[in-house]
């Protein structure tokens, strides 16, 4: 049964848990298990009702679901992928962000590209890793690590690998990259956290990384390094500046043909409200201190 009400210039519809809401002509499609569902009906009921506030928490509430064609839902604070509810130390983040108003977007895309990664263990690991080491999620959902080289900008292992600004290295095969996080040092691309890139390579550079390519987050050196199939490298970072004023260069996402470089379609709005903070990167810590 579907009950339609109509409150001066808001003009409102419930049936079952689908409840659709105009403001000003403008058409919002909500589920009222979402986290914003009771102050929307506390403004809908209200006599004098804050359409601007209203709309804030409509667009809040309908963003999540809409966004990734609803392979991607909130209901209340659980949060659904492809009807399947996650939780973990990540989605428990994605909701306490949204409730304190704070850039959530990009952790929607990044747990979108883990739920791609074959790997349990990576799925588990990967963001308490990101954590642990306060690395940056990018506005299309993809990691920012270190990785230390040579002078000359070679790789340390083997000295044949360029990883120069712009470099995006050949991917490796998903089953040539070892996925046993209790074996150190083993074959596959590495990156990690600023201090293990630092202690080396002469050289810091820094990395994207599609978390669908993590295959492991060794359980050696503090939890500060994974081993992946593919990366990009965006530029070359003084370690010691990073250390209290990040110092950032806009990534220009040029697809080189590998899934670390895969553009994201659509609007790519710029999360930051701090001016040291490119739409690329959002270190939430260094810039919020949610973490």
């Amino acid at each position: 049964m579907s009950n339609t009400h109509t409150n001066r210039e808001i003009i409102y519809s419930l049936s079952g848990k689908n409840l659709t809401v105009i403001v000003d002509g403008e058409v919002f499609p909500l589920n009222t298990d979402n986290m914003e569902s009771k102050e929307i009906f506390d403004i809908l009921n209200s006599d004098n009702p804050d359409k601007k506030r209203l709309k804030t928490l409509c667009n809040k509430a309908a963003a999540v679901r809409d966004y990734f064609h609803n392979n991607l839902e909130i209901r209340g604070e659980s949060v659904f992928y492809r009807e399947e509810k996650i939780e973990n130390e990540l989605t428990e983040d994605i909701v306490r962000f949204m409730k304190e108003g704070a850039p959530y977007r990009p952790m929607l895309r990044y747990l979108e590209n883990l739920m791609d990664n074959p790997s349990m263990h990576s799925i588990r690991q990967l963001y308490s890793f990101h954590k642990h080491n306060n690395l940056q999620i990018t506005t299309d959902g993809y990691l920012i690590a270190y990785k230390g080289v040579r002078d000359d900008y070679y790789d340390k292992h083997s000295g044949r690998i360029w990883n120069g600004p712009g470099a995006c290295p050949p991917p490796m095969k998903r089953n040539m990259v070892l996925d046993d996080p209790d074996i150190a040092c083993a074959a596959g691309y590495h990156a990690g956290s600023l201090e293990y890139a630092r202690g080396w390579g002469e050289r810091v550079m820094r990395v994207k990384i599609n978390p669908a390519d993590v295959v492991s987050v060794p359980y050696d050196h503090n939890n500060a390094k994974i081993r992946i199939t593919g990366y990009r490298v965006l530029d070359e970072v003084d370690p010691d500046s990073l250390k209290n004023v990040p110092i950032y260069n806009s990534c220009d996402y040029t697809s080189c043909g590998n899934s670390c470089c895969d553009d994201i379609e659509g609007d790519e709005e710029d999360y930051s409200e701090d001016n040291n903070v490119p739409s690329w990167g959002v270190p939430y810590r260094r810039t919020r201190g949610l973490w």
